[in-house]
């Protein structure tokens, strides 16, 4: 495999529009900043407006071409909000005719327990409930693309993570890495799921662990759990720009084309979590996640093309206008 080539042709690659969360620091940034080099269009994902002025003012420091900043919309939410979720999605909606690939890189590591003002353990909320849900509104528009491209940004850790069905929340014995790891767990069973669904479509989604990356993603000043991050990022940890481009290749190198549900580390297609074979725990896992979040995602599906309570999920269409 050559090593951070990308095989579209930069006339495609122009016409593309790409959806890229968290894109105002470490890997999300990197990919906006490797995406506006090839002039696509991108709507770009973050909670501070004054970091995207900071993003742009970055963007013109090294050169890109004031043509290919002017591609950049930036759309502010927080996405482990569900309400504001459904709100940015309607506006990316309302922005473009069809999205061609959806990047699902917000996420984050909290070593103590809080609770989103809907309801949420935070890190199940952000890592999980917020790619699912910004996955299945974003979907009509995926659908319009001649070959749209889902990919969902995972942890080694999560090969570590256990499904507690009885205590999503964590609401008894809390720990960051546990929560960490059953969010990012969920994420890969939701990612085999969605793609036995679409096999009959052109869209693809995969999840990439694109290594231990030199990120702010863990923040804590919690003892142990803090020193461990420092630790790995001050030694074995490669830089946000190596990992972005780790995150291309599933959308330009051919030689992931193919890919359907599959779990990639680093360069390499790896073996998942068992449990994300295992089509009770994935589909146990899809109904609830279905009733978490229907309120905010039946106002907006056609239900005449789509049936979730009753697991049928062969084609989704969601309204656009």
């Amino acid at each position: 495999m050559q090593k951070n080539t990308l095989q579209v042709s930069s006339t495609k690659q122009s016409n593309m529009v790409y959806v890229v969360t968290g894109a105002t620091d470490g890997i999300g940034k990197a990919l906006v900043i490797e995406l506006a080099k090839k002039g696509v269009r991108i709507a770009a994902v973050g909670r501070n407006p004054k970091k995207f002025e900071e993003l742009i003012a970055e963007l013109e420091d090294l050169g890109i071409p004031a043509k290919n900043i002017s591609k950049i919309s930036s759309f502010i939410a927080d996405l482990s909000v569900m309400n504001s979720i459904v709100d940015v999605s309607s506006r990316i909606r309302d922005s473009y005719e069809n999205i061609d690939v959806l990047i699902n890189n917000v996420g984050g590591y909290f070593a103590e327990r809080k609770v989103t003002e809907e309801g949420f353990e935070y890190t199940f909320a952000l890592n999980y409930l917020g790619h699912v849900l910004m996955t299945f509104l974003l979907l009509g528009k995926i659908q319009k693309s001649e070959s749209g491209n889902i990919i969902n940004i995972s942890s080694s850790e999560h090969k570590h993570g256990k499904i507690h069905f009885g205590n999503l929340n964590l609401s008894r014995s809390f720990f960051g890495r546990k929560a960490y790891a059953q969010s990012k767990l969920a994420d890969m069973l939701f990612i085999r799921e969605l793609s036995l669904f679409l096999r009959d479509t052109d869209i693809r989604i995969n999840a990439i662990h694109p290594g231990i990356v030199k990120t702010n993603i863990a923040q804590s000043k919690f003892g142990l759990q803090s020193l461990a991050f420092k630790l790995l990022k001050n030694t074995v940890a490669i830089e946000p720009e190596k990992a972005a481009m780790r995150i291309l290749q599933l959308v330009d190198n051919p030689e992931f084309a193919h890919l359907r549900g599959n779990y990639v580390s680093g360069t390499k297609v790896k073996s998942a979590h068992t449990a994300a074979s295992n089509h009770y725990k994935r589909e146990e896992l899809w109904l609830i996640t279905v009733d978490i979040l229907k309120e905010w995602f039946y106002p907006i599906l056609d239900e005449e093309d789509i049936s979730l309570k009753n697991h049928r999920l062969e084609y989704i269409q969601i309204e656009s206008s």
